[in-house]
């Protein structure tokens, strides 16, 4: 009879845990992979770019032939803090942002581009997603694991279009691998414009100039829009 080949003896069970894919949009690892961008600096670049690319997208698809559409960015650098706010021309007062709860929601792709076979300038349906969640992964990027508080950013992403102003917050639970969506909404008279403003807190050594070098290149190749760009350094010196 041919000899019994003895088993191995039993190994350690295997350790099994999870962690959703929509979390991703709250590490470190997860902005790299989505962006591409391991140095800090280049994510607030990045947010400045999208934003700007959602509004060409808009006003080439809904205002091509038009001779006064307009993109204006404000810039304000402070001690801790990168204010942006980017307003496009919509003088029809297309709606826009509709559907916000599907928007922001990380658990899924949604947005106008989803289907579309035309090249834009923006990610797919992901950029707005990336930008709510970005102040999160900014003020917890130093964090080790050891923290047990769960700190959140407080200071919400603004949409003002289409006669309304939509302020909007995520709240994490790292614990839990949850998210919660604030959304509140007013109304703003007169209103047609399409603009979106957000606070980044300032976790790197984030030149201005920098950012004033991609304002400049950024409209060289879109001649049929008008650009204005304002940067301001409110910076301090601790000499």
């Amino acid at each position: 009879m041919p000899k019994k080949v003895p088993l191995p003896p039993p190994s350690a069970p295997d350790i099994f845990s999870f962690k959703k894919h929509s979390m991703d949009y709250f590490t470190v690892i997860g902005v790299i992979l989505r962006t591409g961008y391991a140095d800090k600096k280049y994510w607030y670049t990045l947010c400045i770019k999208e934003l700007l690319d959602n509004a060409v997208d808009f006003l080439w698809k809904y205002y091509h032939g038009y001779n006064d559409t307009s993109v204006t960015v404000y810039v304000t650098k402070n001690n801790s803090l990168l204010h942006i706010k980017i307003r496009n021309s919509s003088c029809q007062n297309i709606p826009v942002f509709q559907n916000l709860d599907l928007i922001f929601d990380p658990d899924m792709r949604y947005g106008s581009k989803q289907n579309e076979k035309v090249i834009s300038r923006g990610m797919l349906g992901d950029a707005m997603k990336q930008i709510l969640a970005l102040a999160y992964v900014l003020i917890h990027s130093s964090d080790d694991g050891t923290a047990f508080t769960n700190e959140q950013w407080n200071k919400p992403l603004i949409i003002r279009c289409n006669g309304k102003e939509t302020r909007v917050r995520i709240i994490v639970d790292k614990s839990k691998q949850t998210h919660t969506l604030d959304i509140k909404e007013i109304k703003l008279e007169g209103h047609t414009d399409t603009e979106i403003e957000i606070f980044l807190p300032l976790t790197v050594d984030l030149d201005i100039h920098d950012i004033e070098t991609f304002c400049k290149i950024y409209p060289l190749l879109t001649t049929d829009i008008s650009f204005n760009f304002r940067l301001v350094n409110n910076r301090q010196s601790n000499l």
